[in-house]
C-alpha cells in the first residue's frame, strides 16, 4: 500500500508539466498570439450578441418604482408593498383623468364588465342609464355590455360582445386579471390583442389600471379602483348616449335576471272612515 503511494506521489505532475517534468510552456515562449483579424472580430461580436440575447430570454429587469412608466409589464416586490393614501391619491387622479380625456377624444368606447363588478354601484348605474333602442344602439359613442364570465351566471343564451375593432374604439375592460387572463386566450375574439397592439385597451382590476399613455400600455399601480370606474362612466355620460351592448329590446330581461326583481312597494294604509 506505501509502495502505491510513493508511486502516485512520485508521477503527480505539478502545474502545466508534461510526463517527464518538463515545462510545457517552455515550448511556447517563442511563439506569440496571431492578431486578431476581421473574420475574427465579426466571429466574437456575433457569439457576444447571441449570448446577450438568450439571457434575454431568461432574465427580466425589476423596473425601480421611482422611475417613469417602463410599460405594462409585471411589477416584482422585494416585500410587501401598500400604497399610502397620498400614493392612492395621485395615482387615482392620474388614472381618472387619463381615461376621461381618452374617452372624450375616442371615436367610440366599448365598456365591458365582469361578473365581479355587478356589485359596484356605478356598474348599475351605467347599465340602466344605457338604451336598448335599435336607433340608439346603433349610432351611441359609447356601448356597455356584460362580460361573457356575467353571461354564464344568467339563465339563457350568451351574447356576442360588441366588438371595439369596428371603427377602431377604445375597449375598457373591468374585472378581475384571471377574467381578462380568460378573455385573453380566447383567440377566436381576437379583440383584446388587437386593442392592445393599437393602444386603445383599458383593463381595471383591483388597485391597479393598465391603460395606454403615449404610444405604450402602462400599468399603474395603487388606485382606487372605484373612484376611476366612477370617473369611466362619468365621461361616458358625458360623451353622449349610451347604448345597451345585448341586442336591443333585451335590457328589462338581462337586468332582471342580473339583478333580481325590483322591490315591492309597501302596501297602502288601510282606508279609515270617521
Amino acid at each position: 500500500m506505501a509502495t502505491a503511494q510513493n508511486g502516485s506521489a512520485v508521477n503527480k505532475r505539478k502545474g502545466f508539466q508534461d510526463d517527464d517534468g518538463k515545462d510545457v510552456l517552455v515550448r511556447l515562449d517563442s511563439k506569440k498570439l496571431k492578431p486578431q483579424d476581421d473574420t475574427g472580430k465579426a466571429a466574437e461580436a456575433k457569439a457576444a450578441e447571441m449570448a446577450k440575447a438568450i439571457a434575454a430570454e431568461h432574465m427580466w429587469e425589476v423596473p425601480e418604482s421611482d422611475k417613469p412608466f417602463v410599460g405594462a409589464q409585471p411589477k416584482l416586490l422585494k416585500a410587501p408593498s401598500i400604497a399610502s393614501e397620498e400614493e392612492t391619491r395621485r395615482a387615482t387622479i392620474v388614472c381618472s383623468k387619463t381615461l376621461s380625456s381618452l374617452i372624450e377624444k375616442s371615436s367610440g368606447v366599448v365598456l365591458v364588465l365582469a361578473q365581479d363588478s355587478m356589485h359596484s354601484k356605478a356598474a348599475k348605474g351605467i347599465l340602466e342609464h344605457s338604451s336598448d333602442e335599435a336607433s340608439v344602439i346603433d349610432k351611441a359613442p359609447g356601448v356597455v355590455s356584460l362580460a361573457t364570465d356575467w353571461q354564464h351566471t344568467l339563465p339563457g343564451r350568451t351574447t356576442k360582445l360588441p366588438k371595439a375593432s369596428e371603427g377602431e374604439r377604445l375597449l375598457i375592460y373591468v374585472g378581475t386579471p384571471g377574467k381578462y387572463a380568460t378573455m385573453c386566450i380566447r383567440s377566436d375574439m381576437g379583440e383584446f390583442e388587437s386593442a392592445y397592439k393599437a393602444d386603445r385597451l383599458v383593463v381595471l382590476v383591483k388597485g391597479v389600471c393598465m391603460l395606454p399613455i403615449g404610444t405604450q400600455e402602462e400599468n399603474i399601480f395603487g388606485v382606487d379602483e372605484h373612484k376611476v370606474f366612477e370617473a369611466v362612466c362619468l365621461a361616458m355620460k358625458a360623451k353622449g348616449q349610451v347604448g345597451f351592448g345585448l341586442g336591443a329590446g333585451n335590457k328589462a330581461a338581462v337586468m332582471q335576471k342580473a339583478y333580481g326583481y325590483p322591490k315591492a312597494q309597501p302596501m297602502p294604509k288601510p282606508l279609515e272612515f270617521p
